[in-house]
C-alpha cells in the first residue's frame, strides 16, 4: 500500500515551485490531491500532466479561501506553500507595497487558513504544514 493512500492532500500554492513537488509527491504517494492556486493556466497545465489532479482556482489570501477549499475537498494534510516572490532590488529601493507583498502573501494565506483549522473545520488528526521561504522570514534580499 502507498503512505498516503485513502489520505485528503491539499496544497495551497501546489502550481507552481515548491508546491508542484508537494503535489507530485502525494499523487506518487497514492493521495487525492487538491492544487489551489491563483494561476488558472498553470493549474489547468499540471491537471493536464497529472491526471486524477483536482484543481481550484483561487487567491488564498481571500477571506472565504480557507473555507472554499475545505468544501472542495477535506484535507487529512493540508499544506500551505503560497507565497509572493521577493522583490530583487535593494531595500531602499522598494516601496512598502513591494517590501511587504510576502507578508500579504505568505502570511495572510498562512493566517487564514491556519485560523479556519483551529475553529475545527479540519478532520480530527489531520495535519498542518506551513512552507515559507526565507524571503517570507528575512523580508527580502539583502541591501
Amino acid at each position: 500500500m502507498k503512505p498516503l493512500q485513502n489520505q485528503n492532500v491539499v496544497v495551497v500554492g501546489g502550481s507552481r515551485g515548491v508546491g508542484r513537488a508537494i503535489v507530485e509527491a502525494a499523487l506518487g504517494a497514492g493521495a487525492t490531491v487538491l492544487a489551489v492556486a491563483r494561476g488558472a493556466a498553470d493549474l489547468k497545465q499540471l491537471a493536464w500532466e497529472r491526471p486524477g489532479l483536482k484543481t481550484l482556482s483561487m487567491d488564498a489570501t481571500a477571506e472565504a479561501a480557507p473555507q472554499a477549499v475545505f468544501n472542495a475537498l477535506a484535507p487529512d494534510v493540508l499544506v500551505v506553500c503560497a507565497g509572493a516572490l521577493a522583490a530583487a532590488a535593494p531595500i531602499q529601493e522598494q516601496s512598502w507595497e513591494v517590501f511587504s507583498a510576502n507578508w500579504e502573501m505568505d502570511v495572510k494565506a498562512s493566517f487564514l487558513f491556519c485560523r479556519e483549522a483551529l475553529k475545527g473545520r479540519l478532520k480530527p488528526g489531520a495535519r498542518v504544514l506551513l512552507i515559507a521561504s526565507g524571503a517570507a522570514v528575512t523580508g527580502g534580499p539583502p541591501n
